[in-house]
């Protein structure tokens, strides 16, 4: 009794997962998130369901304006995400913690790749990066510009390269500080 019982909410849970799998599915242009079809994305929305399936292959199919919105970092992503030479502009990030960047923490198996991130504002304590916070994955022909702000581990694309790997990306017109203490009365 016990073995059909636990069937049964076998087979329900994996009815669940196939309507929530759906319904992500039906929230991006296209894609199953597959490498033979990834997930399409266009709007900041799309960009942002990333974090629901951090595993997934992803490709950017036009330019994303962020202009006015604050960007929430990809807690983990080990997924791969294709720029297909198209921008984000406009990410800005203001949350003062660490691993701050479009993405928190790339993990070993994460891919970026042929992404161009225009006009970024970012600004974190520790592991400040315009693409990444922290890499343990590997970031492809990119290209940043913008402004980074921190305390440590601050750099234009990445914040702290722990194991990942950077190769032909570059960073055009970034500035790099570190904010200036209040004065105290």
């Amino acid at each position: 009794m016990l073995i059909l019982e636990n069937e049964k909410n076998l087979i329900e849970l994996k009815k669940k997962w196939a309507k929530e799998t759906a319904r992500i599915r039906k929230s991006f242009a296209g894609g199953d998130g597959t490498i033979t079809r990834p997930y399409e994305i266009e709007t900041p929305e799309q960009l942002a369901l990333m974090g629901e399936f951090p595993k997934a292959y992803y490709i950017l199919t036009c330019d994303i304006n962020l202009q006015g919105l604050e960007w929430t970092p990809i807690t983990y992503f080990s997924g791969h995400f294709d720029g297909n030479h198209h921008a984000i502009r406009h990410l800005r990030i203001q949350q003062g913690e660490t691993e701050v960047g479009l993405f928190a923490n790339l993990t070993k198996t994460a891919v970026v790749k042929d992404l161009r991130v225009v006009g970024a504002e970012i600004q974190g304590k520790r592991n400040v990066g315009i693409i990444a916070g922290r890499n343990h994955g590997l970031i492809i022909g990119c290209s940043v510009s913008g402004f980074v702000e921190g305390y440590s581990n601050i750099n234009p694309i990445v914040g702290l390269r722990v194991a990942g790997h950077v190769t032909g990306t570059v960073a055009c017109d970034v500035v790099v500080g570190t904010p200036i203490p209040a004065a105290v009365a």
